[in-house]
């Protein structure tokens, strides 16, 4: 595994502790309001929110949720168009989360994308990045080899396999996160029987028919997600994560 393979390994990992880390949206509502993500600003409540998603080309209508225990951030039920909110001609949905009853994220999700181009969906969505977040934060860069190698351990483990990396200016950053997945086809039983032999023929078929779609790479899928959050809330997730980012380039350092 090459370093920067080890860095896109280890930023993804270092979501969910970011996001727990990140700071209460009431402290800075008052004095420092934040646009995060299309009319979505920092420390709105979910009465502000709804009419700057109501705006959102491909929402067809939102509505307020009462705040529930078992899950207090999310505040809005959101319907969508057949399109949902196209970018990049991927279809995604979005998802304001609040904390304390505030704003604190945007999150955007197209899950169980044509995977095979990993590397063109990343060029394109961080080009338009770069030139909106262009601050130096030093994230790695994903490419061509990151998602191959993503794709193989995923194929030999059957389980999604996770890249990222992050972009940013002084207010606002925005974490883009890949889940990569490629499915392997289901093994030849190993005893014959008509019944397992059966049952192969039919999960090889469904396998077949789901290779058949991205013309004929609907194997390899990629979900793709955006997060975005306060450069203060970044930060201090970043602080969190660094510690271990170093101490495994550290550990590839002494084994060279």
């Amino acid at each position: 595994m090459t370093l920067p393979s080890i860095k896109n390994m280890l930023f993804a990992s270092a979501c969910i502790p970011l996001i727990l880390a990140a700071p209460s949206a009431r402290a800075q509502r008052a004095v420092d309001p934040i646009p995060l993500w299309q009319g979505l600003t920092y420390g709105m409540t979910p009465e502000e929110s709804l009419p700057a998603l109501q705006q959102i080309e491909g929402v067809k209508r939102a509505k307020i949720l009462k705040e529930r225990k078992s899950d207090p951030s999310r505040r809005l039920d959101i319907d969508y168009l057949p399109t949902k909110i196209a970018i990049a001609a991927m279809p995604f949905e979005v998802t304001p989360v609040f904390k304390d009853g505030l704003l604190a994220q945007v999150m955007l999700t197209a899950p169980n994308q044509c995977g095979a181009k990993g590397a063109e969906i990343f060029e394109q969505l961080a080009a338009g990045l770069r030139s909106k977040y262009s601050a130096d934060i030093g994230t790695p860069n994903i490419t061509e080899r990151d998602f191959l190698d993503a794709r193989r351990k995923s194929r030999v483990s059957g389980e999604p396999y996770k890249l990222g990396t992050a972009f940013a200016n002084d207010r606002v950053a925005v974490m883009l996160f890949f889940q990569v997945k490629e499915e392997a086809p289901p093994p030849y039983p190993t005893s014959y029987s008509k019944l397992g032999v059966a049952l192969w023929n039919l999960l090889r078929s469904e396998y077949e028919n789901r290779k058949a779609e991205c013309s004929g790479t609907g194997d390899q899928r990629v979900g793709v997600g955006l997060i975005y959050l306060t450069r203060a809330q970044y930060d201090a997730g970043m602080a969190h994560a660094g510690d271990a980012v170093a101490k495994e380039a550290a550990r590839l350092t002494n084994q060279l």
